[in-house]
């Protein structure tokens, strides 16, 4: 999912329409009061840290930065407010930005300095017609019931051991446990490791779901098996660049194998990758390491004997051609011949190749939305391939956060959405908790910079007053939740438009200054 940061300065162009007085004398919006046809897509409330960093870029003292986009029938629409500790400070803030702004998209009440974003005047009007906005004072009444439910229902994780004491009351209700994370947190693959040894240990897990392709995971099945540690490092060296290749993560793998060889053989877990094939060249390599005892003679007289000879090069496959290739490859398993050859190894080569077509088609894809519902649909069939399908098997994931949601959102049907769908074996038995973020850091993909993590949608910060510096778990469905007849959407994200917020995610794992990742040497010895 690409990253979507709503800033104060964020429109280089602005088109002119007058607007006077705007409605109410704060920024909390009365959503009951929309246009006809208009959506809330984001409401955005600057962390502690990010209102510093916005008093420094603009040289006064900030208390307050918040932001709205609506989505329209004529295009978007953008209100972005600024409180400011004293008037003369409004003032000066409101000139500034008239000074870059056309005429009537900046509006000043007291300490409070508005502005409008939109590419389209008209709806200027319509938005100082029907919008209202209330002081947080009257939020903050409001949600008096949300706070006492949250309190109540609330854990303060100061060691992250400690998060499985409050889940052990779901053990016996749900067989497939999802976390979902923002990846590149160092936390993340901490968590992790403790969350696969406590629903391993103590829940009865014996599937550990990866977001990751069946190549990959293949390897790292290699490793958790053997111990060989070159195996390990083969599957890092391939993936950098990525938010795979951290510290953390290379850590986390050498804990899953030391849990792995604990167990006794009745309680070791599978290990099974649902993703797309992202690296066709890894793929092909993979499946080669599993032609290694099969004859060679034999093998060279059907279509997989070319795989050999496309990675030494003997056999050039046009790029355009590849997508084609693979299908032949596809097609080959079919045979009776090919079957015998592979034995065992004939739906690993089947998961693989078919995994790999839907990344290479799904590569042609921009639209986001679509590619999304593609790649998701592609998790979910290739849960359905490894997977118990009478629904008593149990299952372990931590995945990217939208992955674990059970509905529709952006309009995309997300995996664990899939699983959970109506009459299948998972149906009700899906757990998913939601990691959100303040005032954190994550590496980002590729360039390994650290950049600010902010994916905290809050009215009144209560999780962070709840929390302080410490991570905070919620449980969301107990009885007498808002969370059960509401949609109450904490996540920096577009908001889903039906269901409650349980129809999405039962829990919360709220993390306050989470740090970066580390990305990993690039001599693995180092890291050992």
């Amino acid at each position: 999912m690409k990253r979507v940061w709503i800033t104060l300065l964020l429109t280089l162009v602005l088109l002119g329409g007058r607007a006077a007085a705007w409605n109410g004398d704060g920024t909390v919006l009365v959503r009951e009061l929309l246009p006809e046809g208009w959506i809330l897509e984001m409401d955005y409330l600057a962390s502690p840290s990010e209102v510093q960093m916005f008093s420094a870029q603009l040289g006064t003292t900030i208390e307050l930065v918040r932001n709205y986009v609506f989505l329209t029938p004529e295009g978007k629409f953008q209100v972005n407010f600024v409180v400011t500790e004293t008037i003369e400070e409004a003032e000066a803030l409101y000139g500034l930005f008239c000074s870059i702004h056309a005429d009537g998209m900046v509006a000043l009440n007291g300490r409070r300095v508005l502005e409008v974003v939109t590419e389209n005047p008209a709806l200027v009007e319509v938005g100082r017609a029907f919008l209202k906005f209330v002081s947080e004072e009257t939020e903050s009444r409001s949600c008096t019931a949300l706070k006492n439910y949250l309190e109540k229902n609330s854990w303060s994780i100061a060691n992250l051991a400690d998060i499985t004491l409050p889940l052990q009351s779901e053990l016996n209700d749900y067989h497939i446990f999802l976390v979902g994370e923002s990846h590149g947190v160092a936390v993340n693959q901490q968590l992790e490791s403790i969350l696969l040894e406590f629903f391993v240990t103590q829940g009865g897990v014996r599937n550990y779901l990866l977001e990751l392709s069946p190549s990959v995971v293949g390897y790292l099945r290699e490793y958790v098996e053997t111990g060989n540690e070159a195996v390990l490092d083969r599957v890092f060296d391939s993936v950098k660049g990525t938010y795979f290749w951290t510290k953390e993560n290379y850590e986390h793998w050498k804990n899953v194998r030391t849990l792995w060889e604990s167990l006794p053989e009745e309680e070791k877990f599978s290990l099974i990758g649902i993703d797309i094939e992202h690296q066709p060249i890894l793929a092909l390599q993979y499946l080669e390491s599993l032609l290694q005892e099969v004859d060679k003679n034999a093998l060279s007289e059907t279509k997989l004997g070319q795989i050999g000879e496309v990675l030494r090069g003997e056999l050039i496959i046009p790029n355009e051609q590849v997508g084609h290739f693979i299908q032949e490859l596809l097609e080959s398993l079919a045979q009776d011949s090919v079957r015998l050859l592979l034995d065992t190894n004939h739906a690993e080569f089947e998961l693989v190749l078919s995994s790999l077509l839907d990344g290479i088609r799904l590569s042609a894809i921009q639209d986001p939305a679509l590619w999304n519902n593609g790649r998701d649909a592609v998790m979910y069939r290739n849960f359905l391939k490894q997977c118990d399908l009478t629904g008593l098997e149990k299952y372990f994931g931590q995945w990217g956060l939208n992955h674990v949601y059970q509905g529709a959102q952006r309009d995309v049907n997300w995996a664990a959405g899939l699983i959970n769908g109506e009459g299948t074996a998972y149906r009700g038995k899906v757990l998913s908790i939601a990691m959100i973020y303040q005032d954190s850091s994550f590496l980002q993909n590729h360039s390994y910079e650290v950049a600010p993590l902010n994916t905290y949608l809050t009215g009144t910060n209560v999780l962070r007053e709840l929390a302080g510096s410490d991570l905070l778990l919620v449980k969301l469905d107990n009885a007498g939740s808002p969370f059960n007849e509401q949609l109450i959407w904490k996540v920096r994200d577009v908001k889903p438009q039906r269901g409650a917020t349980v129809d999405y995610y039962q829990y919360i794992l709220f993390v306050p200054g989470g740090e970066a990742s580390s990305p990993l040497e690039a001599n693995l010895a180092e890291a050992k």
